[in-house]
């Protein structure tokens, strides 16, 4: 039912084209309630089986890896059976256990200064997969942890629902997912694994609601992250010049949104997922429009949104490839004869591993600098031309 293979696109799968670094987001492999699902689950046991085939892949290569970890299984709420209500089985697959979070009295510390029972399972749980990616990728790979996904939605955390000991309001979910941050950057720093193992926000989606605002001010008045994560998808537009243009609207929409909070604009921000109908997201045709279910439509918008994002100065893209368990990044292979492509795939390049630092603006030539890991700066300038939004 996939109109359009990886290889029409790049490398969807993780593995590295000739001079290309693979990349890999998973948001499934390792979220508690997969990994945990009872308190005496073997989680070393369970990592390897999820989690290191991929990770193994990436390292191989050279790469980085994002893994959401967040989604508290029941037995976190006592084992009540009101915290596995049918939700969207992506959230958590048949545990459907992403619908609710610990309140922020549950982990609250303690009288005697003790952390609280929720907040000792959390704390124990990202300290075992800490403990497991230093252990074994610890100089060979970078890997990057987020604590929920699309919190922001419905179907990723559902405080409506009367679980007890789960937050109830939008400021409650808010506030425990801001302690459940604070906890896990807290483990990450007391077991020396920033070098390895570093934490980024919870995946966001791009819908600018109250809680989203919300988790970004907790933020800004106590950072506990180290980079910003968002979703981003469209489907507006009949071609693929007009859903590459819609896109780019909603990337460039979120950056200025997170620059109005002074700790944060300056953060790394990353793509953590994306679609475009590169790939269909019902499984079947339905949702597939005949103009853009091309591989030189998508080609076109796999190139574009790339190019888009490196401008408004994300530091990558990753796509869903409901396939694999996991989201990987496109890496785009030059192609003689092609301008566009091949000066993306020189790009990439040129650009690994280096975070964003800012941009100016002088009539229709923008010049954005990007700092390397060994501190040196790259500046890439970029003329706007033509309509089409596509740069």
């Amino acid at each position: 039912n996939w109109p359009v293979t990886p290889g029409a696109v790049g490398s969807l799968y993780g593995n590295p084209d000739p001079g290309g670094l693979a990349s890999v987001r998973m948001w499934g492999s390792a979220i508690w309630c997969y990994v945990q699902p009872t308190p005496g689950a073997d989680v070393a046991a369970n990592l390897h089986a999820k989690l290191s085939p991929s990770l193994d892949q990436a390292a191989a290569a050279g790469g980085t890896a994002i893994v959401t970890i967040g989604h508290p299984a029941p037995w976190v709420f006592e084992n009540h059976p009101r915290a596995v209500a049918p939700t969207k089985l992506w959230a958590c697959g048949d545990h459907a256990s992403g619908v609710s979070i610990p309140s922020p009295a549950s982990l609250k510390p303690r009288r005697s200064g003790a952390p609280s029972v929720q907040a000792e399972r959390w704390a124990s749980y990202v300290g075992s997969v800490v403990d497991y990616i230093t252990g074994r990728y610890a100089g060979r790979l970078k890997v990057v942890l987020e604590t929920w996904n699309e919190p922001n939605l419905s179907s990723g955390l559902n405080y409506k629902l009367r679980v007890p000991g789960a937050a109830r309001t939008m400021k409650q979910a808010v506030s425990a997912l801001h302690t459940y941050d604070s906890i896990a950057y807290d483990v990450i720093r007391k077991k020396g694994a920033r070098g390895t193992v570093s934490l980024g926000s919870s995946a966001l989606f791009t819908r600018a609601n109250s809680f989203s605002t919300r988790y970004l001010n907790a933020h800004n008045n106590k950072r506990r992250i180290n980079a910003i994560h968002v979703n981003v998808y469209g489907f507006n537009g009949k071609n693929a010049t007009k859903m590459a243009a819609d896109w780019d609207r909603r990337v460039a929409k979120f950056r200025k949104r997170v620059a109005k909070f002074r700790k944060l604009r300056s953060l790394p921000m990353r793509v953590t997922e994306a679609n475009l109908n590169l790939v269909n997201r019902n499984g079947n045709r339905s949702n597939l429009r005949t103009s853009t279910a091309k591989p030189a439509a998508q080609r076109r918008l796999a190139t574009a949104t790339q190019m888009n994002a490196y401008y408004w100065g994300y530091s990558s893209v990753h796509w869903l490839v409901p396939w694999r368990p996991e989201q990987t990044a496109v890496h785009v292979r030059s192609v003689p004869g092609n301008p566009a492509r091949d000066s993306l795939a020189v790009l990439q390049g040129a650009l690994q591993g280096s975070t964003f630092a800012g941009c100016s603006q002088r009539k229709r030539l923008r010049t954005c600098t990007f700092v390397a890991p060994s501190g040196a700066r790259a500046r890439v300038l970029w003329r706007k031309s033509g309509s089409t939004k596509v740069r």
